[in-house]
């Protein structure tokens, strides 16, 4: 009985480490794209850093949530759902209105 909990108390530990490896790599694409776009000019490439830090930032609240436990875990989980659902709504309501792109930014930061 006792090995069995042992397994289960060894996964935040696992995925903590796993986590940081990934944070880490992120951070360090993002800063290499970064720089390299940078010297090159080039906004596809400041723009996949952004997206490389956007997803660090996203790891890092990951291995917030899963030292806190499994509260903080399932408020992770509603908050990358909802985030997920409102940039597909936006991009949705961008892709069905063209040319209104400017004014659907402008109704969605101000709600």
């Amino acid at each position: 009985m006792n090995e069995c909990c042992s397994i289960a108390a060894d996964i935040p530990e696992r995925q903590r480490k796993i986590l940081e490896i990934v944070l880490w790599v992120n951070l360090g694409m993002f800063l290499a794209e970064f720089v390299a776009g940078l010297l090159a000019h080039s906004t596809a490439l400041l723009a996949d850093s952004v997206d490389m830090l956007g997803d660090a930032i996203v790891y890092a609240f990951s291995l917030y949530a899963v030292a806190r436990g499994a509260v903080w875990q399932a408020r992770a989980a509603v908050l990358t759902t909802t985030a997920c659902r409102c940039t597909l709504t936006i991009d949705s309501a961008r892709r069905e209105c063209p040319g209104q792109s400017r004014r659907i930014m402008r109704l969605v930061l101000a709600w």
